[in-house]
This record gives C-alpha cells, structure tokens and sequence, in this order.
C-alpha cells in the first residue's frame, strides 16, 4: 500500500484487496495510456487515470508471452504544471523496480534535487535513441504530503522583497563560481555564512524561528525523494475526490524560488490555506520530465 495514497483523497483504502480494485479502475477507463513494443508486440506499458483535477493513479506492468498484463507497481500523482529550467537533467533507475528518479543541480536549495519520475514510458522510448536521445533540461514539479500546516506570512515591503531577490541572485552568481573552483567566491560564501550564523543567534533569543525563516527546502528522513518544505503558498484550490468524495487542497508552492504544486487530503492540514499565507509540509517530490 503505498503512504501517499491519501495524498489524493484514498485515505479509506487499507487493505489489498481495496488497492486492486483501484487498479482494476485504473486498467478499464485510464485517461492516458503508452505502450512500448518488444519484438512485434506490446511489452512494457503505462496507463494513468484522473480522479480529479490533476490527480490520480498511475500503473505501470509488461505483458507476458501469453498477453496477460503483469502490474509491476502503481504510484499516487499529482501533476505540476510550472516548468523549471535547468542545465541538465540526469536519469537513474530504482534498484527494486523499473521505476526512475530525476536528478537535477538547483542552486536556490545548494543541493542536488532528486525526484521520482512520472512518465517513465516516455524516458524508456526517448532512451532508445541512444546517444543522439537530447539532454532533458525541463521538469514539472509535484509534490504529494501526508500532513502539512498553514501559518502566516511574514509581512515585507517592496523595498525588502526587491533587495532580497537581488541578494540571492547574488549568493546563486558566487555558488556557481565556487562550484567552478573560484576561491575568492568560496571564501565569500563561507563570510556570508558566519554572518549569518551570527545573526540568526542573536534573533532566535527574541524572535519565533519562523518570523526569521521565511522559506526551507531540505531533505526530509532517509527517503532521497523526499523534503520538508516552508514556502510561500501563490495559489490554491480545493478540490473534490470523484470516487470517495474525500475533499483535497491543491496548492502552488513557491519554495526557496522553486514553484511546486503541492497536493494534500483537507484531513490532513492543519490551518486554512490561503494566497500569501504560507505551507509547512513534508512532501514526496515528483516530476514529469519534458523529453
């Protein structure tokens, strides 16, 4: 059973037998479906179905030489619809199972970004060019939380928002030319640390942690794909499951300058979300590669 299915509004289905008519919905009226042949017949194959706006269940299997479908696995989805720019992004397959996860070097959060893939057909037939398959440089980005909380923004005028803006392009500009071995910009960033260090020391003695942190990305438990997020919510509707009825909000997160769409079950967050207040989540980052 997987633990974001509640994510999108199954918060009823426990048991197997439960998850295997959810799939058997999913094999009979998929909203999307791709296929890959193998020697002159389908082989691997992936169908998605909507059970609301922009989210869903998704299953991917092989047939056999007897043309049965083998489910392999299936996964909870929810589909971001803001693309996110980067120089490259690299691919790597699970141990476990023929299922993806999408790497990519994000100087906003200084780490390297690490999702689960949605469209693996896709990858799969792109992959089959070889070395002529063109770098994917673009991603949509999705994230499923179990629980989250709402809190209130931290009021800014234009003078604060535009100077900070200013103030990480700046820090991204010194990343990229540490990264590039310039010492200088190395030692810079390490002043700007202890600064910064030495500042948050003094203010955490009087103020919340939260009226000095605007925003965090940052991995969250032993799970690679998974973060413990603090951003700015743009946007937000709530939306209804079409087959429990179970109510889900969907939000357009924007964290450490990434723009996330963010889905959860209404009984599993805390707080009324609203535009300028802010989210605070652990979420299983997923993304849709543009090949």
């Amino acid at each position: 059973m997987h633990n974001f299915m509640k994510s999108i509004g199954f918060s009823g289905v426990t048991t197997k037998k439960e998850m295997d008519q959810l799939i058997g919905k999913v094999l009979a009226e998929p909203n999307y479906k791709m296929s890959l042949r193998a020697k002159n017949k389908v082989g691997k194959i992936q169908l998605s179905k909507d059970f609301g706006k922009n989210f869903g269940i998704s299953v991917v299997g092989e047939y056999d030489e007897k043309g049965f479908l083998n489910v392999e696995y299936c996964f909870p989805y929810y589909k971001g619809v803001t693309v996110s720019d980067y120089d490259e992004i690299q691919i790597e397959r699970h141990a476990d199972k023929e299922s993806y996860a999408g790497i990519c070097d994000d100087l906003n959060v200084s780490v390297s970004l690490i999702f689960f893939l949605q469209n693996v057909l896709e990858y799969l037939d792109a992959a089959k060019m070889g070395d002529r398959m063109k770098i994917p440089r673009k991603v949509l980005f999705a994230g499923l939380a179990q629980k989250g909380l709402v809190i209130l923004e931290i009021q800014k005028n234009q003078e604060q928002k535009q100077s900070e803006i200013a103030g990480n392009q700046m820090r991204n500009n010194l990343l990229a030319a540490a990264r590039a071995g310039d010492l200088d910009a190395i030692e810079s960033l390490t002043l700007d640390d202890m600064d910064m260090y030495t500042i948050i020391s003094k203010r955490v003695k009087h103020e919340d942690i939260f009226t000095i942190v605007d925003s965090y990305f940052m991995p969250f438990g032993i799970e690679s794909d998974q973060y413990a997020i603090l951003g700015n919510i743009l946007s937000v509707t709530k939306q209804q499951n079409e087959l429990t009825k179970e109510m889900v909000y969907c939000m357009e997160v924007e964290c450490n300058h990434i723009i996330i769409h963010v889905c959860i079950n209404e009984k599993n967050l805390l707080g009324e979300p609203a535009v300028g207040r802010r989210f605070k989540g652990e979420i299983w980052l997923q993304g849709k590669v543009l090949f």
